[in-house]
């Protein structure tokens, strides 16, 4: 089986902060839909046992798609969700291709439906699509961090979110190798804390 990670801590940066200990400190975590990133095996034995953790999933793990269930888990489910982790990861098919790109694929595929996949939006952030050309490279390293630092900056310009804590992080899927590109808290290892 391809791209199959050990439960092994060898693969994080030292720098990615431990996930909440206090068992009351819940958290969200958000990521891609892809079938490759499965945050239980990336993390091993650093991942917090069942009910610590909302993962939310969607096509490339935008945080705009995510914003009704971030606030039922704070609100509703888990209030003790105070803390907020984004993993976006490397060769997502998502990122760089435009909302009319992917109107004008889904329509093609379903062709009965077009005023409804027109009417939908896909989540690529202002600013990140410069061309309307079908994606033939995978997205690079830099569009990659790009995109987890518009998706946290999002989550901070949304103030219904609940802000204690923001941490972005970059998962590889040739070499499962987990990187910390952003973490919000005080003296954080990361350089780009607030």
């Amino acid at each position: 089986m391809a791209n199959v990670l050990p439960a092994q801590n060898s693969n994080i940066d030292p720098a990615v902060p431990d996930f909440p200990s206090d068992p009351e400190n819940k958290f969200i975590f958000i990521t891609c839909m892809d079938s490759r990133i499965d945050p239980a095996r990336i993390f091993g034995d650093r991942w917090p046992g069942p009910g610590r953790v909302h993962v939310l999933r969607n096509a490339g793990g935008r945080t705009p798609e995510t914003l009704r269930s971030i606030l039922v888990s704070q609100n509703v489910v888990q209030p003790n969700s105070r803390q907020i982790w984004v993993m976006h990861h490397t060769k997502c098919g998502m990122l760089g291709v435009s909302n009319d790109r992917l109107r004008e694929i889904i329509s093609e595929q379903r062709p009965d439906h077009v005023r409804t996949v027109g009417a939908m939006y896909f989540a690529p952030l202002k600013g990140e699509v410069k061309n309307e050309e079908p994606v033939t490279e995978p997205p690079s390293r830099e569009q990659v961090v790009q995109a987890l630092r518009n998706d946290i900056e999002f989550l901070k310009e949304q103030l219904v979110v609940r802000q204690d804590r923001f941490v972005g992080l970059v998962y590889d899927v040739d070499s499962n190798k987990v990187e910390l590109v952003y973490d919000s808290a005080p003296n954080s290892k990361s350089g780009t804390s607030e």
